[in-house]
């Protein structure tokens, strides 16, 4: 497998003063895709247990955490 030139990341960098993000953002894998880039990202809770108890997700962790 090789990397994806179009794919990027962004990141923020928190300086004192700012506000400390405490949203969790939750990843989660769909098995059935191996081959596509087949993850998801959500903040809601319920959403992560119907994927995974309802539809064959697996839950890899928090990925970040987000601004409220």
């Amino acid at each position: 497998m090789t990397a994806n030139p179009e794919i990027t990341a962004t990141c923020r960098v928190y300086v004192p003063g700012d506000q400390i993000p405490t949203n969790e953002m939750h990843r989660l894998y769909n098995p059935r895709y191996p081959m596509v880039s087949a993850h998801h990202y959500t903040a809601d809770t319920n959403e992560v247990r119907v994927l995974t108890t309802q539809r064959g997700w697996k839950y890899e962790g928090i990925a970040w955490y987000g601004a409220n």
